[in-house]
Protein backbone atom coordinates (compact mmCIF):
# COMPACT_ATOMS: atom_id res chain seq x y z
CA UNK A 1 0.00 0.00 0.00
CA UNK A 2 2.80 2.39 0.91
CA UNK A 3 4.66 1.70 -2.35
CA UNK A 4 1.48 2.42 -4.30
CA UNK A 5 1.04 5.74 -2.54
CA UNK A 6 4.68 6.60 -3.17
CA UNK A 7 4.28 5.77 -6.84
CA UNK A 8 1.15 7.91 -7.21
CA UNK A 9 2.83 10.78 -5.39
CA UNK A 10 5.83 10.54 -7.71
CA UNK A 11 3.59 10.50 -10.79
CA UNK A 12 1.84 13.64 -9.57
CA UNK A 13 5.16 15.33 -8.80
CA UNK A 14 6.51 14.45 -12.26
CA UNK A 15 3.42 15.85 -13.95
CA UNK A 16 3.70 19.06 -11.96
CA UNK A 17 7.39 19.41 -12.77
CA UNK A 18 6.79 18.83 -16.50
CA UNK A 19 3.98 21.45 -16.53
CA UNK A 20 6.15 23.98 -14.70
CA UNK A 21 9.25 23.49 -16.85
CA UNK A 22 7.23 23.96 -20.03
CA UNK A 23 6.32 27.44 -18.75
CA UNK A 24 9.61 28.57 -17.20
CA UNK A 25 11.13 31.67 -18.77
CA UNK A 26 14.49 30.79 -17.22
CA UNK A 27 14.91 27.18 -18.39
CA UNK A 28 17.77 26.69 -15.93
CA UNK A 29 15.73 27.68 -12.88
CA UNK A 30 15.66 25.06 -10.12
CA UNK A 31 12.96 24.15 -7.63
CA UNK A 32 14.19 26.77 -5.15
CA UNK A 33 13.80 29.66 -7.59
CA UNK A 34 11.00 32.19 -7.16
CA UNK A 35 9.75 31.61 -10.70
CA UNK A 36 9.54 27.83 -10.23
CA UNK A 37 7.70 28.14 -6.91
CA UNK A 38 5.24 30.65 -8.36
CA UNK A 39 4.43 28.29 -11.23
CA UNK A 40 4.14 25.42 -8.76
CA UNK A 41 1.49 27.34 -6.82
CA UNK A 42 -0.31 28.09 -10.09
CA UNK A 43 -0.23 24.41 -11.04
CA UNK A 44 -1.82 23.19 -7.81
CA UNK A 45 -4.37 26.03 -7.85
CA UNK A 46 -5.31 24.88 -11.34
CA UNK A 47 -5.65 21.25 -10.20
CA UNK A 48 -7.93 22.30 -7.36
CA UNK A 49 -10.04 24.38 -9.75
CA UNK A 50 -10.33 21.50 -12.23
CA UNK A 51 -11.33 19.09 -9.45
CA UNK A 52 -14.01 21.48 -8.22
CA UNK A 53 -15.17 22.05 -11.79
CA UNK A 54 -15.51 18.32 -12.41
CA UNK A 55 -17.50 17.87 -9.20
CA UNK A 56 -19.75 20.81 -10.05
CA UNK A 57 -20.39 19.58 -13.60
CA UNK A 58 -21.33 16.18 -12.16
CA UNK A 59 -23.86 17.92 -9.90
CA UNK A 60 -25.30 19.80 -12.88
CA UNK A 61 -25.72 16.56 -14.79
CA UNK A 62 -27.39 14.92 -11.78
CA UNK A 63 -29.79 17.88 -11.37
CA UNK A 64 -30.74 17.75 -15.05
CA UNK A 65 -31.60 14.06 -14.72
CA UNK A 66 -33.43 14.39 -11.39
CA UNK A 67 -36.74 16.26 -11.23
CA UNK A 68 -38.04 18.15 -8.21
CA UNK A 69 -40.69 15.50 -7.52
CA UNK A 70 -37.96 12.86 -7.15
CA UNK A 71 -36.16 15.04 -4.58
CA UNK A 72 -39.44 15.26 -2.65
CA UNK A 73 -39.97 11.48 -2.73
CA UNK A 74 -36.39 10.83 -1.54
CA UNK A 75 -36.83 13.38 1.23
CA UNK A 76 -40.08 11.80 2.48
CA UNK A 77 -38.51 8.32 2.33
CA UNK A 78 -35.56 9.45 4.44
CA UNK A 79 -37.86 11.12 6.96
CA UNK A 80 -39.72 7.83 7.30
CA UNK A 81 -36.47 6.02 8.09
CA UNK A 82 -35.65 8.68 10.67
CA UNK A 83 -39.07 8.35 12.31
CA UNK A 84 -38.58 4.59 12.55
CA UNK A 85 -35.23 5.11 14.30
CA UNK A 86 -36.77 7.51 16.83
CA UNK A 87 -39.75 5.24 17.50
CA UNK A 88 -37.51 2.23 18.13
CA UNK A 89 -34.75 3.84 20.17
CA UNK A 90 -33.98 2.01 23.39
CA UNK A 91 -33.43 3.67 26.76
CA UNK A 92 -29.64 3.84 26.44
CA UNK A 93 -28.50 7.08 24.88
CA UNK A 94 -32.02 8.23 24.06
CA UNK A 95 -31.33 11.94 24.54
CA UNK A 96 -28.32 11.84 22.21
CA UNK A 97 -30.33 10.00 19.54
CA UNK A 98 -33.16 12.53 19.86
CA UNK A 99 -30.78 15.47 19.47
CA UNK A 100 -29.08 13.88 16.48
CA UNK A 101 -32.41 13.01 14.87
CA UNK A 102 -33.76 16.51 15.41
CA UNK A 103 -30.72 18.13 13.81
CA UNK A 104 -30.58 15.62 10.96
CA UNK A 105 -34.23 16.13 10.06
CA UNK A 106 -33.47 19.81 9.47
CA UNK A 107 -30.41 18.80 7.42
CA UNK A 108 -32.65 16.61 5.24
CA UNK A 109 -35.01 19.56 4.80
CA UNK A 110 -32.12 21.82 3.76
CA UNK A 111 -30.95 19.28 1.21
CA UNK A 112 -34.45 18.86 -0.20
CA UNK A 113 -35.02 22.62 -0.49
CA UNK A 114 -31.64 23.31 -2.07
CA UNK A 115 -31.84 20.43 -4.55
CA UNK A 116 -35.41 21.34 -5.48
CA UNK A 117 -34.61 25.02 -6.12
CA UNK A 118 -31.65 24.09 -8.31
CA UNK A 119 -33.61 21.40 -10.16
CA UNK A 120 -36.44 23.81 -10.96
CA UNK A 121 -34.21 26.29 -12.76
CA UNK A 122 -32.36 23.42 -14.43
CA UNK A 123 -35.50 21.79 -15.84
CA UNK A 124 -37.47 24.90 -16.89
CA UNK A 125 -36.39 27.93 -18.94
CA UNK A 126 -39.24 29.93 -17.44
CA UNK A 127 -38.18 29.17 -13.87
CA UNK A 128 -34.62 30.13 -14.80
CA UNK A 129 -35.82 33.48 -16.21
CA UNK A 130 -37.99 34.04 -13.12
CA UNK A 131 -35.05 33.29 -10.85
CA UNK A 132 -32.57 35.69 -12.45
CA UNK A 133 -35.22 38.42 -12.40
CA UNK A 134 -36.59 37.88 -8.89
CA UNK A 135 -33.99 36.19 -6.64
CA UNK A 136 -31.63 38.76 -5.10
CA UNK A 137 -28.59 36.48 -5.07
CA UNK A 138 -28.91 35.96 -8.82
CA UNK A 139 -29.73 39.55 -9.69
CA UNK A 140 -26.61 40.75 -7.85
CA UNK A 141 -24.24 38.02 -9.07
CA UNK A 142 -21.18 39.41 -10.85
CA UNK A 143 -18.48 37.46 -12.70
CA UNK A 144 -15.33 38.80 -14.31
CA UNK A 145 -14.75 38.39 -18.04
CA UNK A 146 -11.65 36.36 -17.15
CA UNK A 147 -13.72 33.92 -15.10
CA UNK A 148 -16.32 33.59 -17.85
CA UNK A 149 -13.62 33.02 -20.46
CA UNK A 150 -11.92 30.31 -18.41
CA UNK A 151 -15.09 28.62 -17.15
CA UNK A 152 -17.16 26.14 -19.16
CA UNK A 153 -20.20 26.73 -16.94
CA UNK A 154 -23.27 28.02 -18.80
CA UNK A 155 -25.69 30.63 -17.44
CA UNK A 156 -27.87 28.05 -15.70
CA UNK A 157 -24.77 26.53 -14.14
CA UNK A 158 -23.73 29.93 -12.79
CA UNK A 159 -27.22 30.43 -11.35
CA UNK A 160 -27.06 27.01 -9.66
CA UNK A 161 -23.63 27.92 -8.30
CA UNK A 162 -25.15 31.01 -6.64
CA UNK A 163 -28.16 29.10 -5.29
CA UNK A 164 -25.75 26.63 -3.69
CA UNK A 165 -24.45 29.43 -1.45
CA UNK A 166 -27.85 30.10 0.16
CA UNK A 167 -28.41 28.86 3.72
CA UNK A 168 -31.50 26.68 3.34
CA UNK A 169 -32.42 26.57 7.01
CA UNK A 170 -33.15 30.32 6.80
CA UNK A 171 -36.80 29.61 6.08
CA UNK A 172 -38.02 33.18 5.36
CA UNK A 173 -35.20 33.47 2.82
CA UNK A 174 -36.07 30.10 1.32
CA UNK A 175 -39.70 31.17 0.94
CA UNK A 176 -38.58 34.27 -0.97
CA UNK A 177 -36.33 32.17 -3.23
CA UNK A 178 -39.14 29.79 -4.20
CA UNK A 179 -41.58 32.65 -4.69
CA UNK A 180 -39.02 34.24 -7.00
CA UNK A 181 -38.45 31.05 -8.99
CA UNK A 182 -42.16 30.23 -9.30
CA UNK A 183 -43.16 33.91 -9.70
CA UNK A 184 -46.05 33.44 -7.30
CA UNK A 185 -46.84 33.93 -3.64
CA UNK A 186 -46.62 30.74 -1.62
CA UNK A 187 -49.41 29.93 0.79
CA UNK A 188 -47.27 28.09 3.31
CA UNK A 189 -46.90 28.53 7.08
CA UNK A 190 -43.31 29.01 8.25
CA UNK A 191 -43.72 30.08 11.89
CA UNK A 192 -43.26 26.57 13.29
CA UNK A 193 -40.29 25.91 11.02
CA UNK A 194 -38.55 29.06 12.25
CA UNK A 195 -38.79 27.68 15.80
CA UNK A 196 -37.57 24.27 14.65
CA UNK A 197 -34.50 25.70 12.91
CA UNK A 198 -33.74 27.84 15.99
CA UNK A 199 -33.73 24.68 18.16
CA UNK A 200 -31.57 22.93 15.59
CA UNK A 201 -29.09 25.80 15.91
CA UNK A 202 -28.97 25.28 19.69
CA UNK A 203 -28.34 21.57 19.18
CA UNK A 204 -25.66 22.02 16.52
CA UNK A 205 -23.79 24.92 18.12
CA UNK A 206 -24.50 24.70 21.85
CA UNK A 207 -24.94 20.95 22.36
CA UNK A 208 -28.65 21.29 23.04
CA UNK A 209 -28.63 24.35 25.27
CA UNK A 210 -30.22 27.77 24.85
CA UNK A 211 -28.19 30.99 24.87
CA UNK A 212 -28.86 31.11 28.60
CA UNK A 213 -27.37 27.64 29.09
CA UNK A 214 -30.69 25.92 29.75
CA UNK A 215 -30.86 22.36 28.31
CA UNK A 216 -33.55 21.91 25.66
CA UNK A 217 -36.18 19.33 26.52
CA UNK A 218 -36.34 16.77 23.70
CA UNK A 219 -38.08 13.40 23.74
CA UNK A 220 -39.50 11.09 21.10
CA UNK A 221 -42.83 12.97 20.99
CA UNK A 222 -41.06 16.27 20.37
CA UNK A 223 -38.90 14.81 17.59
CA UNK A 224 -41.78 13.03 15.87
CA UNK A 225 -43.94 16.16 16.02
CA UNK A 226 -41.07 18.17 14.55
CA UNK A 227 -40.66 15.66 11.72
CA UNK A 228 -44.39 15.86 11.06
CA UNK A 229 -44.16 19.68 10.81
CA UNK A 230 -41.26 19.44 8.37
CA UNK A 231 -43.05 16.80 6.31
CA UNK A 232 -46.24 18.88 6.16
CA UNK A 233 -44.29 21.95 5.06
CA UNK A 234 -42.51 20.00 2.31
CA UNK A 235 -45.78 18.43 1.11
CA UNK A 236 -47.53 21.82 0.90
CA UNK A 237 -44.54 23.33 -0.89
CA UNK A 238 -44.31 20.43 -3.35
CA UNK A 239 -48.05 20.64 -4.13
CA UNK A 240 -47.68 24.33 -4.97
CA UNK A 241 -44.63 23.59 -7.10
CA UNK A 242 -46.59 20.90 -8.97
CA UNK A 243 -49.54 23.27 -9.42
CA UNK A 244 -47.24 26.00 -10.73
Amino acid sequence: MSSTKDYLFQVQADRADKWIRERLIDKDADEESEEYQELERNYFDLQEYLANQTEFEAELEWLRKTGSSIHHKNFIDQLSVLKNIVENTGSDGQYIIYKMSYAYAVTLLESYLGDTAKSLISESDQYFKNAISNVDELKKAKYSLEFLADSKIDAIGLAIKELSQIIYHNIPKVKCVFEGILATQLDVEIGHLNKITAIRHDIAHRNGQTKEGVPISINSEVVLEMIKEIENFANVLQRQINDA
